[in-house]
């Protein structure tokens, strides 16, 4: 790969080292705490990054440092979905902004991704994309000058549950369940494949593949609990499921598609919200693409969630799909 650093002044390029995981989040954490909508992390929330299907820590993060050894930008690139899309993750230190180290990382991550355009499937395009507070003008600009272009609106919704939720109502003949842990995996996961396949972004890859990065983000998850992942169903048939975290996220949540209109994910919802009360989890948190085709930005304002935040998520495409 070229080396990046000639586009900055007083300031080198390397790779990271395994000793500078703290110097590293608290780069990301002072960044987080310029105000632009960046969430803190942890240290064991670091790791997890670490330990993604694929990931090099060699190869896949990159550190601007100052003559003295300061750490002052990061960029951490993660493939995804068998090499076809591609996201870069880009820290720079308050202190040094408007110094070119944003820029330089996002080309740092360009270079890295076109590494992997051999490894995505024929047909296939090669996305490079990053997903930014709506309120990060500066990181805007950045992408902008660098040919990518805005591709969808993510928010964050919270709710505070102030009172007992309501409680569920199921219709005759549906019931749900907490999931067995090992046992439901691949059933799970494919219920998840299934559901999101009519999701902005989405591609297709084969079972194995898929199951093993799901197994692997189980595995390396020290905030996976199984106990709070529950499946609706009627009779032998799964057909919607609500994987929730202890720090009050929804995850995921999905109906399969015929089973859709049928109050099923307003009850997963409303189940979910009665065990975080009983465990008494009063934040509730999710994502949810602004513009799913499934309604569920409607559903999430109707039982009473509001914008915390929103995301852009900017994209470049460097490989165009082969007809």
């Amino acid at each position: 790969m070229q080396n990046l650093s000639s586009g900055l002044e007083n300031f080198s390029t390397r790779e990271a080292s395994a000793d500078e995981v703290e110097r590293i989040v608290a780069l990301i954490n002072a960044a987080a705490a310029e105000g632009v909508g960046t969430r803190p992390i942890t240290l064991t929330q670091y790791a997890q990054w670490l330990v993604a299907p694929h990931f090099d820590p060699n190869l896949d993060r990159r550190l601007v440092v100052t003559p003295s050894g300061s750490i002052v930008g990061y960029g951490h690139v993660l493939n995804r979905l068998a090499f076809t899309r591609n996201n870069a993750l880009i820290y720079v230190h308050p202190a040094y902004n408007n110094q070119g180290i944003g820029t330089c990382l996002t080309q740092w991550a360009e270079a890295r991704v076109r590494e992997f355009m051999p490894l995505a499937p024929a047909g296939h395009a090669v996305i490079l994309g990053c997903s930014i507070p709506s309120t990060h003008h500066r990181a805007r600009n950045v992408l902008l000058t660098q040919a990518f272009r805005l591709a969808r609106h993510f928010f964050e919704l919270q709710i505070e549950l102030d009172e007992t939720p309501a409680a569920p109502q199921w219709l005759p003949g549906f019931q749900v369940r907490t999931a067995h842990y090992g046992t439901d995996d691949l059933l799970i996961y494919q219920l998840i494949d299934e559901t999101f396949a009519d999701h902005w972004g989405h591609v297709q890859v084969p079972l194995a593949q898929g199951f093993e990065r799901f197994q692997h983000r189980i595995r390396h998850n020290p905030a996976h609990d199984p106990s709070l992942w529950f499946l609706a169903y009627t009779g032998q048939a799964v057909v919607g499921y609500a994987l929730c975290e202890p720090s009050g996220w929804i995850n995921h949540l999905g109906v399969r598609r015929v089973w859709r209109r049928q109050g099923i994910a307003l009850a997963l919802l409303q189940h979910s919200f009665a065990e975080f009360w009983r465990r008494d989890i009063r934040t509730v948190r999710l994502h949810v693409d602004t513009d799913s085709s499934t309604g569920a930005l409607r559903l999430y304002e109707k039982v009473g969630m509001q914008v915390a935040r929103q995301t852009d998520v900017y994209q470049k495409v460097l490989k165009v799909k082969s007809v």
